[in-house]
This record gives C-alpha cells, structure tokens and sequence, in this order.
C-alpha cells in the first residue's frame, strides 16, 4: 500500500510540473528579452510605441499571451524602463483552470 501511494505521489507532482513549468520557463524566458530590449533601446532614439511593439513581438516568441496595454514603457532620457502585467492560465485535469498572474519590471 506505501509503494501505491508513493508511486500516486510521484505521479501527481510529475503532472504539476509538467502542467506548471511552461508558463514560468516562458516567464523567465520573457523577462530576460524584456530585459535586453530596455537596455538597448536606452541610448537609442526609437519612441515608447517603437518599444512596445518590439515587446510584443519577444512576447508572441515566448508564448506569452499579453495585450498591448499590459505593456508599460516609459523613457527618461538615457533611461527606458518596461513594466508588463499579464496572466497565464493553467488548465489542469478535468478543467479545472488556475491562473498565474506574472508582473514583470525591468529598466536598462
């Protein structure tokens, strides 16, 4: 009977994770583009809009599924800062759906 329960244990956490993972790896994944993107855009010219889009664009690459207006980005001279808020959600078996909010910040 522990060797049920252990295996059942083993099974069900195996199955989180792979519900759970993609939605954070693709976080991390976007953070680290958002990242990237403010800091080369800070010396540049390009405009807010510009940048949002570029935004955009790392988030349709990443699987992130963000609006426009979750994305914020605000420029100070040399200095581009991007906030972007969005949620993910996880449907697990029997359609149980969790969702996963994700608030990014990220400044050059």
């Amino acid at each position: 009977m522990k060797g049920i329960f252990g295996l059942l244990v083993v099974v069900i956490a195996g199955y989180l994770a792979f519900a759970f993972m993609p939605p954070y790896f693709s976080k991390y994944k976007f953070n680290d583009d958002i990242s990237s993107v403010a800091r080369f855009a800070g010396p540049t010219t390009r405009g807010e809009d510009d940048i949002r889009q570029e935004v955009m664009k790392k988030a349709k690459e990443n699987n992130v599924s963000i609006k426009e207006e979750e994305i914020q980005v605000t420029r100070e001279q040399q200095h581009v800062n991007i906030r972007a808020h969005y949620t993910q959600v996880v449907t697990l078996i029997g359609g149980k759906q969790v969702p996963l909010e994700f608030d990014l910040h990220s400044e050059d």
